[in-house]
């Protein structure tokens, strides 16, 4: 797995406190610059490692004559905001109907999980995982529900705590089909 250059993150860490007037001898940030770096280095994840590590997850399937949708929701994934670098969570529904094909169990989760690991906006995460589903498991068809807590938004700027924002994608005969799309959006939006 690559790593971040951590002594770039570290130097770009003491200019943010510097820059905030913070005492970097305070005890409480003598080594904030050091757990900066090594926060974002595990939060994020390079775009090739990412991609990577997704084509391997949607590789992982087992034969099977099911024709059915399959849907996984309640998929929690953490990210932070492409435009301030701020926290987002995701509850993420992910839905494909199989071709003679079926991915295993966990994969789906590891996908959105995976794809989650970048500064993103959320319009382009719920694109990029019905793309590359689409593209690497080849299904008849995906499906895509993302419900967004920006803190961008909750505790800054607008300072709405309970917004949300939801992003939907759908390829396919989710795309073509209006019954299957419904029939999704309706279990994508049902609560646990």
């Amino acid at each position: 797995m690559r790593k971040f250059n951590k002594e770039k993150l570290e130097k770009a860490a003491i200019a943010l406190i510097d820059a905030l007037e913070l005492d970097l001898h305070d005890p409480n940030f003598v080594d904030t610059p050091s757990r900066i770096a090594r926060m974002y280095d595990e939060i994020c994840l390079p775009k090739e490692e990412i991609e990577e590590q997704v084509k391997t997850y949607l590789s992982k399937t087992f034969p099977s004559q099911y024709d059915g949708m399959v849907i996984s929701r309640g998929i929690r994934a953490y990210s932070v905001c492409g435009h301030h670098l701020l926290p987002i969570i995701l509850d993420v529904t992910l839905a494909y109907i199989p071709t003679d094909k079926v991915l295993g169990l966990s994969k789906l989760a590891r996908v959105a999980v995976t794809m989650a690991k970048r500064p993103l906006i959320q319009e382009d995460y719920t694109r990029d995982l019905a793309r590359i589903m689409m593209a690497v498991l080849k299904p008849k068809g995906v499906g895509i529900y993302v419900e967004g807590v920006h803190y961008c938004q909750t505790m800054r700027g607008a300072m709405q705590r309970d917004a949300i924002m939801t992003t939907t994608e759908v390829l396919g005969c989710f795309r073509k089909d209006e019954k299957t799309r419904s029939e999704f959006l309706l279990e994508a939006r049902t609560r646990v």
